[in-house]
């Protein structure tokens, strides 16, 4: 009450009520410790400033102490002062439980008894807001000579409350203000470098090292929900669906967009939650391991490390035996899967407007596909990654992203997987050739196939050929983000052309209508994009060779009886009423043709471009990266099917079956010519090998 009233807490005060609470402890230790380390000097506050020496004999021993002084959010004020003392506090705590404490198990469990997880999380959000409104401030309050720019600010702070606008203000002046780290480097695996969200971070993921319950995991990810309301903080925050409709900006203006403080708390909580995850099951099989070497004699070899299936790798999927932790390992995850449901995943994705923690959540999401079998069959149960289209296709250029659903598509333990700051093709060819095809994960996908056919639009695939179609839109853009986008495509399907040619569940995986059916339709719509492209060309300029074509195409398939034939025939038939036949036409007349063509007609065969090159377009134009390569793709299973087994009938019969339900029949005849040109090249090099299955 007196520490309320008079508002006297300041830091020596904290470092006396620290000593009333842990043995220990002595005021003004660390402060001396720090003045003799010349690299904690300027920073007293760090984790560095208190050594072993003075934290492994520590003991939380009042707890009335730490109830009452220290975690009584009335006795701290946080929006009337700086970041200091709640930041030192934190270093205190943390010094109880770090590792090398003498007492850490028994100071954990003993601060989890007074609620030290909710406590820390509402410290959490509440620096959150407190950074968002200072940094928000201090945008403001930045000068500009732009008169529109001035315009701007001064309606949003009319628009704003005033209340809101002095506690912006407030904050800013007692200190809330942190450096935006930049995405892209987070979504590379980075940390979001601030102090007082990552002391919050450690503490929580110390403590329930030791003591977790579902409650905690149910606070957790309610504080990661709230996250997603608290704006505020990004000088520059580009909305990533404005590269759906327009030009992207130009420059560099992706790689200096910066973290709002929403954004970092969040990213900090769903990584204690992988953290959390992974932790625990190499817990439950070290513990495994422990017995091993404390019985007679070592264990079988299956005993490695859980990598996220149901069996041990190394062993083929006939004679795969369950890990011995495995029954153990998914009773824990289960308490994960209950909480973390997919509804929630759908949740946040929802509210991500930036890829750093977009890739944390979808990082998280795949991990718990891999590792629980509770949760991968919820999943499939909601709608699979069909309800993700709507959130995730926005970041498909983060390389973090598309190697998530990479390691899901090619079975790689996303463990086991680098982060990628940018994707080399050469590189992932590495990384893939070595991680894919885990026992374990395909096993997983054949009990999933049991349970009967899955909808195509609900695989992985379709994910990622969202993904790659939305690419080649933003490939034809002059901007980073186009080159991006280009170099993103290239590296996904020579990774896939790649993978088809040495991973046989990869090539059974692409005769698959969860396969075809997504890449027959992303094909479609590039051919969309293609001819939407040719009529903005055209659009006021000189008219381009295939619009008239198209235009004799529609006209005539839409044409019949007496628009059949041409105006000059009809004249003619015309002024002859009472003859039976029509007159010798001149030689103008002869050389047009009295009748048009039937539709895909053969005398109107193109004979400059090959149905691919209409059809998605030239190589040399577009690039591997384009539709170019989709198609290649799909010729190598083709051309798969036909060369190394007798699967190529049905294989073709679902292709040509698989194109969208929506299709024009433009885009459908052009399809087909697609198929049929790559079936006939496909013949001609089985004719040529002479190879008896392929013939």
């Amino acid at each position: 009450l007196l520490l309320r009233q008079k508002r006297i807490m300041d830091v020596t005060v904290l470092d006396q009520c620290f000593a009333f609470a842990v043995h220990g402890f002595v005021p003004g230790a660390s402060d001396k410790e720090s003045s003799k380390n010349k690299t904690a000097k300027n920073d007293p506050n760090s984790a560095s400033a208190l050594s072993k020496v003075a934290t492994h004999r520590w003991v939380f021993a009042d707890l009335d102490a730490m109830k009452y002084l220290l975690l009584n959010h009335q006795v701290w004020d946080l929006s009337g002062a700086g970041p200091e003392l709640p930041l030192r506090l934190l270093t205190y705590f943390n010094g109880l439980v770090v590792a090398h404490s003498t007492h850490a198990a028994f100071n954990s469990r003993r601060l989890h008894l007074l609620g030290i997880i909710r406590w820390t999380l509402h410290l959490m959000l509440e620096a959150t807001e407190l950074y968002a409104a200072g940094a928000s401030a201090a945008t403001v309050g930045r000068k500009t000579d732009d008169p529109d720019e001035q315009f701007q600010r001064s309606v949003s702070m009319d628009a704003g409350s005033n209340k809101l606008g002095i506690a912006g203000t407030t904050a800013l002046k007692n200190g809330w203000l942190a450096k935006p780290p930049a995405v892209s480097r987070v979504a590379a695996g980075g940390d979001p470098s601030n102090e007082m969200l990552l002391g919050c971070k450690t503490l929580l993921r110390r403590v329930l090292t030791f003591m977790l319950t579902p409650g905690d995991l149910e606070a957790i990810a309610g504080a990661a929900i709230y996250t997603v309301s608290i704006t505020g903080g990004s000088a520059q925050e580009p909305n990533p669906e404005d590269y759906q409709d327009g030009q992207p900006p130009h420059g560099s203006d992706a790689s200096r967009e910066k973290l709002a403080p929403g954004a970092v708390a969040r990213v900090y909580l769903l990584r204690l939650l992988e953290e959390l995850v992974v932790d625990g099951v190499n817990e439950i099989v070290a513990d495994d391991k422990k017995g091993g070497a404390d019985g007679e004699g070592p264990r079988d070899a299956a005993v490695e490390p859980h990598s996220g299936g149901g069996y041990s790798a190394g062993r083929g999927k006939g004679d795969a035996i369950q890990h011995p932790k495995h029954q153990e390992a998914q009773i824990f995850l289960s308490a994960f899967a209950g909480i973390l449901t997919p509804v929630w995943f759908a949740c946040i994705l929802e509210g991500c407007r930036e890829e750093a923690s977009a890739s944390a959540v979808l990082r998280l999401m795949i991990l718990m596909i891999q590792n629980s079998r509770k949760f991968a069959v919820a999943f499939e149960e909601a709608g699979g990654f069909a309800p993700l289209v709507l959130s995730i296709p926005k970041f498909s250029t983060c390389p973090s992203i598309i190697l998530s659903m990479l390691s899901h598509l090619l079975h790689a333990p996303i463990l086991h997987l680098p982060c990628f700051a940018s994707l080399d093709p050469k590189q992932l060819c590495e990384v893939f050739d070595q991680e894919s095809d885990s026992p374990d994960l395909i096993n997983n996908d054949y009990q999933d196939s049991l349970r009967g056919p899955s909808d195509p639009s609900c695989g992985i695939f379709a994910l990622l050929a969202e993904c790659l179609g939305r690419n080649i839109q933003l490939a034809g853009f002059d901007s980073e983000m186009g080159r991006k986008a280009r170099n993103t495509n290239e590296a996904v399907l020579q990774l896939l052309s790649h993978r088809h040619a040495f991973s046989i569940a990869f090539q059974d995986f692409c005769r698959t209508p969860d396969f075809l059916e997504p890449l027959a339709q992303a094909l479609c719509l590039v051919h969309d994009e293609k001819l939407q492209k040719m009529q903005r060309s055209a659009f006021g300029g000189p008219p381009l060779p295939k619009q008239d074509d198209e235009q004799f195409n529609n006209n005539s398939y839409e044409g019949g009886g007496e628009n059949e034939y041409p105006d000059q025939y009809n004249e003619n038939m015309d002024s002859h009423p009472s003859s039976d036949h029509a007159p010798w036409a001149s030689n103008q007349q002869q050389e047009k043709p009295k009748r048009t063509s039937r539709r895909g007609s053969l005398s109107e065969k193109w004979t400059d471009e090959t149905p691919t090159e209409r059809f998605v377009g030239k190589i040399e134009e577009e690039g591997e990266g384009s539709g170019i390569g989709m198609v290649q793709l799909l010729h190598l299973v083709l051309s798969h099917a036909v060369l190394k087994g007798p699967l190529a009938a049905p294989l073709v019969s679902a292709l040509f079956r698989s194109f969208p339900i929506h299709a024009s029949p433009d885009q459908v005849e052009a399809f087909h010519l697609v198929l049929i040109e790559h079936c006939r090249s496909v013949v001609e090099d089985a004719l040529q090998r002479g190879e008896p299955i392929a013939l």
